[in-house]
């Protein structure tokens, strides 16, 4: 039951370092992300990724609100 719970928990809190990583560095953010290796490195992936679709969810709606056009 324990391991469980162990896994349950890990990586579940939110981490504003490791998103604001993600969503300034993009994918270099990701790549250092990776690169470390300890036991909350699964935790540590998912911020930065989502911190990462986070700044492409922003431009796309950057990008839409203007229009598209040159004109």
């Amino acid at each position: 039951m324990e391991q469980y719970k162990k896994y349950g928990d890990e990586g579940s809190s939110f981490n504003l370092g490791w998103f604001a990583l993600g969503f300034f560095l993009g994918l270099i953010g990701v790549i250092i992300a990776l690169l470390i290796n300890d036991e909350k490195r699964n935790g540590r992936i998912k911020w930065t990724l989502i911190g990462w679709g986070g700044w492409i969810i922003l431009l796309l709606i950057i990008l839409a609100a203007s229009g598209g056009s040159s004109y």
